[in-house]
């Protein structure tokens, strides 16, 4: 009978035990040393949305002063859906300082596609690079 109370009372004691630390890792330790990441909002879409007719330079200086980024690489296709898919537009910009390390950057690539009612196909290509 006492060798029981022994063995109940140790095991109360490690749950007690156990309890106690993992209120102090889940409840304790996280807020003791928090660190905020915050990740940029780059929203393309509402940028492409202002004009119906980009140049891909003007697009790429747009997105630059718009979100302050160093790093754009644009490429817009035009198609005519109405016309067997003739090609219409391929322009190309790189938009980047002279001197830059690409190690130092986290790349996005954003695809957009629209078809408007005169029958053009355009699809948007662009690539920022975030330091």
């Amino acid at each position: 009978m006492r060798s029981q109370a022994v063995v109940l009372s140790a095991f109360v004691a490690a749950l007690i035990i156990f309890i106690i630390t993992s209120a102090l890792f889940v409840l304790i330790l996280p807020k003791s040393n928090i660190r905020i990441l915050e990740q940029r909002r780059i929203d393309i879409w509402k940028v492409i949305e202002t004009k119906l007719n980009w140049s891909a330079r003007e697009l790429a200086e747009t997105i630059a002063v718009t979100y302050g980024l160093e790093y754009i690489e644009v490429n817009i296709t035009v198609y005519n859906v109405l016309n067997n898919n003739t090609l219409i537009k391929d322009e190309y910009v790189l938009y980047e300082p002279l001197a830059i390390n690409k190690a130092h950057y986290t790349y996005y690539t954003y695809t957009y596609s629209v078809l408007t009612r005169d029958g053009k196909y355009i699809i948007y290509d662009i690539e920022v690079g975030i330091r």
